[in-house]
């Protein structure tokens, strides 16, 4: 039933009054629901300044000057093609020796790597030549060096860059075991065995953990950071 509340204080369901031009004094209460605050995800500190390095790369006739620094986000489409050729099957069907086809990195994972972890390039004559990921607590979870720079010290900075407390390491690539490669650079195995298919290896460097380089940022260098790379 429907009833209106007259001047007087009264009510009435009269149509005529209700519906007609009787004057009325209609009194409406509406509860505001109240609205638990959001929480505001806490400020994080200001993040580390990344450098950037240059280290020699050798071979026999000549010398290249090899750019270490850190991804940025317009890096994201030459990131995916590189990845994606030597590691999830590019090379092999083009059969260009050195490629695997051991893990496919999405899109939105690279995002998340670039916006969340610690990711370094490792780049030449404006193509990336390496790549390496580390997580927030201190894990490498990619590391990554096309066959012409294997050997020459490229997979070797980009560790001793990024110096991670662990590694985590896929043992059963199809490029062969990299544990010889991370046992070289003094890190040890301490979980063997892991993850759904027991091919993951967790490598502690015990003893000496490696030393940052200490070569300086130059001019260069900084002028050459966001710079958007070439893809090979």
């Amino acid at each position: 039933m429907v009833r209106a509340k007259l001047q007087d204080g009264s009510f009435t369901s009269d149509p005529k009054i209700l519906f007609g031009t009787a004057p009325l004094f209609f009194s409406l209460s509406l509860k505001s629901k109240s609205r638990t605050p959001r929480k505001r995800r806490a400020e994080s500190g200001p993040k580390p300044v990344l450098e950037s390095f240059f280290f020699d790369c050798f071979f026999d006739d000549e010398t290249r000057s090899v750019l270490y620094r850190p991804a940025v986000i317009e890096d994201l489409p030459d990131i995916c093609k590189f990845v994606d050729f030597w590691l999830s099957g590019g090379a092999l069907r083009l059969h260009i020796p050195g490629g695997g086809k051991d893990y496919f990195v999405p899109k939105g994972q690279q995002i998340g790597y670039l916006k969340y972890k610690t990711t370094y390039l490792a780049i030449y004559d404006g193509k990336i030549v390496g790549w390496s990921v580390k997580s927030k607590n201190e894990t490498l979870i990619h590391l990554l060096v096309t066959p012409e720079y294997r050997g020459k010290g490229v997979g070797g900075h980009l560790l001793e860059i990024l110096n991670p407390l662990l590694v985590r390491s896929k043992s059963d690539q199809s490029t062969g075991d990299p544990r010889k490669f991370y046992e070289k650079h003094g890190y040890e195995v301490t979980e063997a065995g892991q993850g759904k298919h027991k091919n993951i290896d967790i490598m502690q460097h015990l003893e000496n953990p490696p030393k940052k380089p200490v070569t300086p940022t130059t001019e260069s260098n900084v002028a050459l950071i966001g710079k958007k790379t070439e893809q090979i």
